[in-house]
């Protein structure tokens, strides 16, 4: 690599043959200096010689480097391109692209299923459907004692039938936690005993009577404090094998529940019957350490003893948002075959094909358009909905505060103001996914800034790399003028020398051969 010292010229004259440019080398630090001085003006000219091998070994690592660096910039720069191009999809996914034809289906739609509900639906009562509920049940019932055997046609028949051949390890424990004061009941222990319950819980705990060594029951109380008591070993209620416990545990867990659906082979239809799954999950969730000192269990055990709000109660409120869900679903199903037939119809102008179709782009889920449309069209719905209550509830009422709340509450679609909530929310929520891929966005683009910015460099280094390689040939060159310079200078040298000693014996060589300095100068 060549070193170049700045010129400088000497003021004096070393005498030296004008003619001529001296190449001298000497060893200045470790390191090869050529000195190029012309005699005649004192100009030199100094600069570093390395040697080529080892030059050339170095810039082979060089280049190594500058190419593995080039290239790992290079596959950073295509995989943020490639992230780039899936963010941008993501980003229209969650970007509105709703106009103000899809607005005005959206309202209308709203509107009419709205005007559906007003007018349909009438308020929610779950009296209503209550009889039907206690008559699902007990045709559950009765379905469950046939396959038993039973041949008769009464419901206390169908009960005592299902209790005396599925009976229930330790299903009287309750009466030692009545009888020790526990505050647990005959019409409450269905509840409290979570063995009763509907629920995965409640099978959990059937196999822990089973499993347990002592063959453990556990309950809580309307207070919401725990008791566990022992069940005695009755007989084949307890299964001896693994095989014995899976099926008295789960088997005849589920058909002993059926028995207790309708209440008792003595209160048929009347009795308390069982917690429906939403009450017994609250009920366990009551229990739990730190809730169990509030008065959840309080208003539970209230629930289910003294408003009777069993499983026949929970089936009855199910018949009821049923009902209620009809306009929604029917708004849900408008706007969304609206969106399919309106993106269909846009993409097979473009393909021109049924197989070239982008199915992605036609199905009415995962995208902002449809999530703002159902926001817009629930929040119709619901603003009908809810003048019709208002409106209603103050004719009802009669001025009546008290009369126009319960009847305004009773009026209202909750089913519909779930769905709006859920538009509502899952609308919102895109938004904010789409400003993470937008900022996600400007964070690569930054990163592919300073990418280029180290491609770039890479690139200028393997330029002044080539750069240098040519400096150096030129140096080469240079070398091989400057001995072809210092050859001539020799032979001028050599010549001059000659003709000096030629001329020095002109006047002998006339007088021996006067004919040879003739022959010489036409040679020459």
């Amino acid at each position: 690599m060549g070193k170049f010292w700045p010129f400088r010229r000497n003021s004096s004259n070393d005498g030296t043959n004008a003619s001529s440019i001296q190449t001298v080398a000497q060893n200045v630090e470790y390191q090869n200096i050529i000195r190029l001085q012309d005699p005649d003006d004192g100009f030199i000219v100094e600069y570093e010689l390395a040697q080529i091998d080892a030059l050339q070994t170095m810039n082979s690592d060089v280049r190594e480097k500058i190419a593995a660096g080039l290239n790992d910039v290079e596959l950073r720069i295509q995989k943020n391109e490639d992230r780039i191009q899936v963010l941008r999809v993501e980003e229209d996914r969650l970007t509105n692209h709703a106009d103000s034809f899809d607005y005005a289906v959206a309202v209308a739609s709203g509107l009419l299923t709205g005007t559906i509900d007003a007018f349909f639906v009438d308020e929610f009562d779950i009296s209503k459907s209550k009889g039907w509920s206690n008559q699902q049940i007990n045709t559950l019932v009765m379905r469950a004692a046939r396959k038993e055997g039973y041949t008769g046609d009464r419901l206390s028949g169908a009960i005592k039938k299902l209790e005396d051949k599925y009976k229930f390890a330790g299903d009287g424990v309750y009466q030692l936690a009545e009888n020790a004061g526990h505050n647990i009941s005959n019409k409450s222990h269905h509840l409290d005993d979570f063995r009763h319950h509907p629920t995965i819980i409640g099978l959990i705990y059937s196999l822990i009577t089973q499993f347990s060594s002592d063959h453990i029951a556990f309950f809580s109380n309307r207070y919401g404090e725990n008791f566990s008591f022992l069940v005695a070993d009755d007989g084949d209620l307890i299964g001896h094998t693994f095989k014995e416990k899976i099926i008295a545990g789960t088997f005849n867990w589920v058909k002993h529940l059926i028995s207790d659906m309708s209440g008792s082979n003595k209160t048929s239809g009347t009795g308390m019957g069982l917690p429906g799954p939403l009450l017994a999950t609250l009920k366990e969730i009551s229990a739990l350490p730190a809730i169990n000192e509030t008065e959840l269990s309080e208003v539970v055990n209230d629930l289910f003893v003294n408003k009777k709000f069993n499983l026949q109660s929970e089936i009855a409120l199910g018949a009821e948002l049923g009902r209620q869900s009809l306009p929604v679903i029917l708004n849900e199903v408008l706007v969304r075959a609206f969106y399919f037939v309106r993106h269909f119809s846009k993409e097979y102008q473009k393909a021109k094909n049924l197989n070239y179709i982008q199915w992605e782009n036609v199905l009415p889920i995962k995208y902002r358009t449809i999530a703002r449309m159902l926001t817009i069209s629930t929040g119709t719905f619901m603003a009908v909905d809810m003048a019709d209550a208002a409106i209603r509830s103050a004719v009802k009422s009669g001025g009546n505060a008290v009369g126009f709340a319960s009847s305004f509450v009773l009026r209202v679609n909750f089913v519909g103001i779930g769905r709006f909530v859920i538009a509502l929310g899952t609308d919102i929520g895109m938004e904010i996914q789409r400003q993470r891929v937008q900022n996600e966005q400007i964070q690569i683009y930054m990163e592919q800034i300073h990418l280029c910015n180290a491609r770039v460099f890479y690139k200028q280094a393997d330029m002044w790399l080539s750069a240098k390689e040519a400096g150096l040939a030129i140096r080469d060159a240079y070398q091989s003028v400057e001995r072809a310079v210092a050859l001539y200078d020799r032979t001028l040298v050599e010549n001059d020398r000659a003709l000096t000693d030629i001329q020095k014996n002109v006047k002998a060589i006339k007088k021996k051969n006067a004919g040879l300095i003739d022959d010489i100068l036409e040679d020459l």
